[in-house]
């Protein structure tokens, strides 16, 4: 069995989960490698359980390549590690997607990094009367920017 990080993050998504990963993978703003698409396409099938004794680094291997190319443990593991790094940043947004304050606050920084101070304001207005705790970081942004 193939047991990797990236097996035992995919194992502990749920189904709904599961399907945004491969919409995100399927991207092109997040992803433009194929070979990680066609990597996610291969091990679906196992998703959840990534149990079935036929999940095994050969058998991922040769569907992904070709059972011709022989065996070659470097070239499998630069494409494990790099849908690893799009799970990884899926999860990173998935859960600043479900943050409208975190959101919020990285509206207003860069708003105010590109000098739009009318749009800035307003942003930062509306977040302050949304925000029922004066300890929001909204209230630190103003400290941690140049004027």
């Amino acid at each position: 069995m193939l047991n990797t990080k990236l097996v035992q993050i995919l194992a502990a998504l749920s189904p709904k989960e599961f399907k945004g990963f491969e919409q995100y993978v399927n991207s092109p703003y997040f992803n433009r490698n194929k070979q990680v698409v066609e990597l996610l396409d291969v091990i679906k099938p196992f998703h959840p359980g990534y149990d079935s004794p036929k999940f095994t680094r050969e058998y991922v291997f040769s569907k992904l390549f070709g059972k011709s190319e022989k065996f070659n443990e470097a070239k499998l593991r630069y494409v494990l590690s790099d849908l690893t790094l799009l799970l990884e940043g899926f999860l990173a947004v998935d859960e600043f997607l479900q943050n409208p304050q975190e959101q919020k606050y990285f509206l207003v920084k860069s708003l105010r990094e590109r000098n739009m101070d009318k749009y800035f304001q307003q942003h930062l207005d509306e977040a302050h009367a949304q925000t029922p705790s004066p300890a929001w970081p909204i209230a630190t942004l103003l400290l941690q920017l140049p004027v």
